[in-house]
């Protein structure tokens, strides 16, 4: 993912706009783009052409991602990371394999007992307590 811009968003929108005001007297944008980036001291002139490029995606002028478009894909993508960690840590979520036998996630399994082993254990239960059921 790339890191925040260190420039402000003024300025970007002002070199982008010197460029497309300067295109003409110039032979190319390039070339209209590199004399923007002295006056502004741009470090880069390939910094100011991505800028100049993705305007021109956002305005429809050329094909891409818009950056509203990357911005929801961004933000999906976090939910459905943070999705992701509730389904893998289980907590308040019916694991997948919990739904098939209809039990809730980190509730241990209730082992199914015949009815003479559950007689048996209320007997023994019982005599440990020194009554007779």
């Amino acid at each position: 993912m790339a890191r925040p811009s260190g420039y402000p968003v003024g300025l970007r929108r002002r070199a982008v706009r010197m460029v497309a005001e300067l295109r003409p007297e110039y032979p190319t944008e390039w070339a209209a783009g590199k004399a923007v980036a002295v006056k502004l001291r741009i470090g880069s002139t390939g910094t100011l052409r991505n800028w100049v490029r993705q305007d021109q995606i956002d305005a429809g002028r050329r094909p891409g991602m818009t950056t509203g478009e990357a911005v929801e894909i961004k933000r999906s993508r976090e939910e459905n990371t943070e999705l992701r960690a509730c389904l893998r840590s289980g907590y308040g979520v019916v694991r997948r394999r919990d739904r098939r036998a209809g039990r809730v996630a980190g509730r241990p399994r209730v082992r199914r007992r015949s009815m003479t082993s559950v007689i048996a254990q209320r007997i023994m239960v019982s005599d440990c307590a020194g009554s007779r059921p």
